[in-house]
């Protein structure tokens, strides 16, 4: 874009120049806030993402292992039933949610994550029934990632 304008700069270095300078300028800037606000929007979706997807793990990392440590094989168990359940949910549902914020210019990401995370999270009269149904998890267990 840069060297476009330049190329086009050197070709008006004439009496047209203070009018295609300050358009230039304007084409420049329009560019740069584009990109920045497109880049906003991927920051925020991955902040999301990390936010609810690790919230939702630690739930299930204790509800697997309430007591004493916790090795990869138990964080790789957590993984996998989280990516079971409801992984792609979460993202499906924050990936529209960023497309609506990006057309419709409202940002009301902290709600959509307080919103996911209680839709997604381990109910406590669901915690004695879930790990009774588990059963027994190694905790001791180590593994390679």
């Amino acid at each position: 874009v840069v060297a476009t304008i330049a190329s086009i700069l050197s070709s008006l270095s004439g009496p047209l120049l203070p009018i295609v300078v300050p358009i230039a300028t304007g084409v420049v800037l329009a560019k740069w806030v584009y990109d920045t606000y497109q880049r906003t929007n991927i920051v925020l979706r991955r902040i999301m993402t990390y936010i609810v997807d690790l919230t939702c793990i630690m739930q299930i990392l204790f509800l697997l292992a309430p007591t004493g440590p916790i090795s990869r094989h138990v964080i790789k168990i957590a993984i996998k039933g989280y990516e079971g359940t409801c992984k792609s949910d979460v993202h499906s549902a924050i990936q529209s949610h960023c497309v609506s914020v990006t057309r419709g210019g409202g940002d009301d990401a902290l709600e959509k994550i307080v919103r996911l995370i209680k839709d997604h999270s381990i109910k406590a009269e669901d915690v004695q029934n879930l790990r009774t149904k588990i059963g027994h998890v190694d905790l001791q267990v180590d593994e390679e990632w």
